[in-house]
């Protein structure tokens, strides 16, 4: 079809290219070829003939605008990939003309692209970017030791070395294109990766324990191959302070307790270790410093700490350098005598004048609910049977607006109660049922004590957390025996409620002693919740994190932190006896704490943050 368009087309231009042939044969033009691939070269054979005579000239037209080839057998290279329609003219020795045209491909060769040479650290996966092109689809990794993810048929892999070729310093992988195109075969690339080396950290401090505040200065001793230097050092002290970055730095430690300590070192290729020494710092809770109210030294200032100040009242000693009630670790010479518990009798001395008198409470309400370090957990033993501390109340129900009396009472006629110096107690009620601001705990001339006579008495009231703190202690170092009302909880229910309401009451902790500092146990009108979710906080107040200890195991109690408004900002599902709170993004200020156990006991604490 071809070469009749052809002569057809010089026929209508009144032109026949075989016209002076006459009886001379045409020649039957035709070559042979094999399709290549780019920058090969393609071979073209002459194929044509001629009934009698001889083909004398050639005309190639290779169909990429290059100049025409007349010779008989060629080869021609392409420069792009395509197809191209190749024309081929032969002549005779008589004139005599034939025109053939065929399509050929050059194909584009397979191109697998591994990537740079790049450098790393030793000990980190490679990320493998490979491409492949010229019309190839997909390439396969190989060569190392190590192992590929998700596989080495993927051109984006991960590559993790050998142990051996992190120790040489160097792996070369090679990415082959997995299917040919044409007759083209497959194409490879080889890529070669370094490994920088990572510094070996090791650290010491100079004075790993002390009293708190402790401090320490801490050396520096990481090391690294390769001519490499360590240009940036990271510490953490593990006490939710701010990190250092200087190479031997010095921290003080505020708290007791044990330290784990961690140094981050990168070099300055950006290679980074990490190095954790646990408890390298022991700080402990040393004898020669007080806080101002935590008079029994179980670090956390509560009612109870009113019954070592009765208990060794007017008792006199060394005063502080500094008297004041600020919370703060105060140094204090030991006055060589000791509370009923252990502890130097110096802590009862709360502003530090050098006697235990009643001017040592104003530290107690001043400082309340604080804490310096984990809390002693007091447990009370060999409970009696009978129930001795329990309220009376002027009802059973109440209306809106009116008030409530509730008498706490220890023992009765039938229970008489022995031997009794002082106690500390808490008192939990509904604050949603009461007008706030109404709620106290008085203290009446009872068989106890007489405040400002022969007794002493602390009260707080915090209607957020439901809880109202009261504590009587004799100042006279005798014991007492009877039994009736020791105080008055009053307060008034609220003026908008529109039904009766009850008002349930209970003691939820206490502690009480003798005159000898032994501790006395009782039973309440309601089961004690200390017993089973009694909590306490430190440190209070805290910075970035607080930790809650509980008196027994915990199965499922939900804990809620809300602000002053009462809004909820947090509510963990908690099993377990130890828990951290992070500050998060909790600002700075006072929050309230409350743990409701499985069987619905409530305990509520107020924490600060700052």
């Amino acid at each position: 079809m071809k070469k009749i368009y052809t002569i057809a087309t010089l026929i209508l231009f009144g032109f026949n290219a075989n016209a002076q042939c006459g009886i001379n044969p045409v020649p039957l033009a035709d070559f042979s070829f094999s399709d290549v691939c780019l920058n090969q070269a393609m071979n073209f054979n002459d194929a044509s003939t001629v009934s009698s005579g001889s083909i004398a000239s050639w005309s190639w037209n290779f169909g990429d605008g290059n100049p025409i080839i007349t010779i008989q057998n060629p080869n021609h290279t392409y420069s792009s990939p395509g197809t191209y329609s190749v024309d081929l003219i032969v002549t005779t020795n008589s004139g005599c003309k034939d025109t053939i045209v065929k399509s050929v491909e050059v194909y584009p060769f397979p191109i697998a692209n591994a990537g740079l040479g790049q450098y790393g650290c030793s000990g980190e996966d490679i990320m493998l970017a490979g491409a492949v092109g010229g019309g190839a689809t997909s390439g396969t990794w190989s060569g190392g030791t190590g192992t590929y993810f998700p596989d080495n048929t993927t051109l984006n892999a991960v590559y993790t070395p050998s142990s051996a070729e992190y120790a040489a310093d160097s792996v070369t992988l090679t990415l082959t294109t997995n299917d040919p195109v044409g007759p083209c075969t497959f194409s490879s690339s080889n890529v070669t990766f370094h490994f920088y080396p990572n510094p070996v950290i090791n650290f010491i401090a100079d004075d790993p324990s002390g009293c708190s505040i402790h401090c320490a200065n801490f050396t520096d001793l990481t090391s690294i191959g390769g001519g490499d230097n360590i240009a940036d050092w990271n510490w953490d002290f593990g006490d939710g302070s701010s990190f250092s970055t200087v190479q031997n730095p010095s921290h003080c430690f505020s708290y007791p307790g044990f330290y784990d300590v961690q140094l981050i070192a990168t070099s300055n290729q950006g290679c980074a270790s990490t190095l954790t020494i646990t408890h390298i710092i022991e700080v402990d809770l040393c004898t020669e410093f007080i806080w101002p109210g935590d008079a029994d030294n179980n670090t956390i200032v509560d009612n109870n700490d009113i019954l070592p100040i009765g208990l060794y009242y007017g008792q006199t000693g060394i005063p502080r350098a500094s008297i004041s009630n600020l919370w703060q670790a105060d140094s204090c010479t030991n006055w060589g005598i000791n509370e009923n518990n252990g502890t130097d009798m110096k802590h009862a001395d709360c502003n530090g004048d050098g006697i235990i008198d009643v001017n040592d409470t104003l530290a107690i309400s001043q400082n309340f609910n604080l804490t310096h370090f984990i809390p002693v957990n007091n447990t009370n033993n060999n409970q009696r049977t009978a129930t001795d501390l329990y309220f009376i109340t002027n009802g059973s129900s109440f209306n809106a607006g009116d008030w409530v009396d509730a008498e706490l009472w220890l023992g009765s006629s039938t229970n008489f109660i022995n031997n009794l110096y002082g106690i500390a107690f808490n008192i939990n009620y509904d604050a949603s049922l009461v007008q706030a601001g109404t709620e106290s705990i008085t203290y009446p001339a009872s068989w106890l004590g007489a405040p400002g006579t022969n007794a002493i008495k602390i009260s707080k009231v915090d209607a957020t957390a439901n809880i109202a703190y009261g504590a009587l202690t004799r100042i006279d170092h005798s014991d007492v025996s009877g039994y009736g009302k020791i105080a008055d909880f009053k307060f008034q229910i609220k003026t908008l409620l529109t039904s009766p309401v009850t008002m349930p009451l209970y003691i939820s902790t206490y502690k009480a002693n003798n005159a000898a500092g032994i501790e006395q146990t009782f039973t309440t009108s309601v089961s004690e919740i200390n017993k089973v979710s009694g909590i306490t906080v430190y440190p209070n107040p805290f910075s970035s994190q607080t930790n809650i200890c509980f008196n027994q195991e915990q199965k499922h109690s939900i804990i809620k932190i809300m602000d002053v408004l009462g809004k909820e900002v947090r509510s963990i599902d908690f099993s377990g006896k130890y828990l951290s709170i992070e500050k998060g993004e909790m600002k700075d200020g006072i929050y309230f704490l409350q743990v409701i156990d499985e069987n619905k006991n409530l305990v509520s604490r107020k924490i600060i943050i700052r």
